[in-house]
């Protein structure tokens, strides 16, 4: 049987301005999925946390409750820069202390 080229690893995030740190975080898996997309540049994060509890942005989040993917969420946060990436830490936070 061949061997995966891809190497699944879970890791805690690091803290940010102190909001989540130490034993208040939870391990990696629980709150979020993460795919990495090299071709497009983007990191496609699927978080645990109810799509209808915020407004959706077409191109940046998306409701995949009905639709399906490999590991665990229903919002998916497309981040492409790093301001998407800025735009995504309240929502990131928000599926860590839901988990």
């Amino acid at each position: 049987m061949p061997r995966s080229r891809h190497k699944w690893r879970s890791a805690p995030l690091p803290a940010s301005s102190g909001e989540l740190s130490g034993e208040e975080r939870p391990a990696f898996g629980r709150a979020a999925c993460v795919e990495i997309h090299p071709q497009t540049k983007k990191l496609l994060v699927y978080l645990k946390t109810d799509p209808g509890s915020i407004t959706l942005e077409p191109g940046f989040t998306r409701d995949v409750t009905k639709i399906g993917h490999f590991g665990t969420g229903n919002l998916e946060v497309v981040i492409g820069s790093h301001q998407d990436f800025e735009r995504a830490q309240p929502l990131i936070q928000m599926s860590y202390r839901a988990s």
